[in-house]
């Protein structure tokens, strides 16, 4: 499975019982799915994730949040560095 960074990103709470219902992903819960898919986002270096990712930085869940602000940083840098 290779699921789509943004859906997980975006996926609401019921979606995300409905999708995983009996997967061990359930174990990491929703928060740390999307704090993972941010993480995932910020490693690609793809530009693609910077308005996700800053829609994500504003959240109020501060785990989420984080990982966001880490992955647009760390996107913004390598952005900076190629174009340099």
């Amino acid at each position: 499975m290779n699921p789509a960074l943004e859906w997980l990103a975006e996926m609401d709470e019921a979606g995300f019982r409905e999708v995983f219902r009996g997967s061990p992903i359930r174990r990491a819960k929703r928060q740390g799915l999307r704090r993972n898919a941010a993480l995932a986002m910020g490693n690609s270096g793809e530009g693609r994730f910077l308005p996700l990712l800053r829609k994500m930085e504003r959240e109020e869940d501060p785990v989420v949040a984080d990982a966001a602000s880490w992955a647009a940083a760390k996107i913004g840098f390598r952005t900076t560095t190629r174009t340099a």
